[in-house]
């Protein structure tokens, strides 16, 4: 299975992915709209995280609309190792770190805060009030970060968390996209 990455640098480009039913990858739909939100100035020069990586495409997609750095946290290992080889294909390996690992664990391992955190777990294993608490207590954002949860559209979160607080909420298909940003003085 490939993956088209839809703007920036290597629009037009395919990454390989494996094929799993375990993987469910952000439709190219969906991501355009989340960079559409997201805008050009949020992006360039700016440092992301993504979490649940998978393909890696949202983070791949952060890196080819000109954001500095991606970390990418999966707990499959192949998929963590076909992550690795697109973003050699891509020549980006330079501008990025795959970790393999449950996000809880990664979390609280990495020392480098973001401007933008995707996460995009599992939809029927997510406890996503959890998710948000190990985010918040990873000490991982900078002042106005801006964190975009996706989930099953039907899933409600809270409006805040923490630091966190619900910005905008849009629904693309079966899926929702939560956008928080953060009110820390952190930077």
């Amino acid at each position: 299975m490939d993956l088209r990455i839809t703007g920036g640098e290597f629009r037009g480009r395919r990454v390989r992915t494996i094929g799993t039913s375990a993987l469910r990858p952000t439709t190219d739909r969906t991501r355009s709209a989340i960079f559409s939100i997201l805008g050009l100035d949020k992006l360039i020069g700016s440092k992301v995280l993504d979490l649940y990586a998978g393909t890696g495409a949202l983070g791949i997609e952060a890196l080819s609309r000109g954001a500095d750095w991606a970390d990418f946290v999966e707990l499959d290992k192949s998929l963590a190792r076909r992550l690795e080889e697109n973003l050699q294909m891509l020549g980006v390996e330079h501008y990025s770190d795959v970790f393999q690992g449950r996000v809880e664990r990664v979390i609280n391992e990495l020392t480098k805060k973001y401007d933008v955190v995707f996460a995009d777990p599992p939809y029927r294993d997510s406890n996503y009030e959890n998710l948000m608490g190990v985010i918040v207590a990873g000490d991982i954002l900078k002042e106005s970060s801006i964190v975009i949860i996706e989930h099953d559209k039907d899933t409600k979160l809270n409006e805040s968390h923490g630091s966190l607080f619900l910005t905008k909420q849009r629904h693309y298909g079966d899926s929702g996209i939560s956008i928080f940003t953060s009110k820390v003085a952190n930077d």
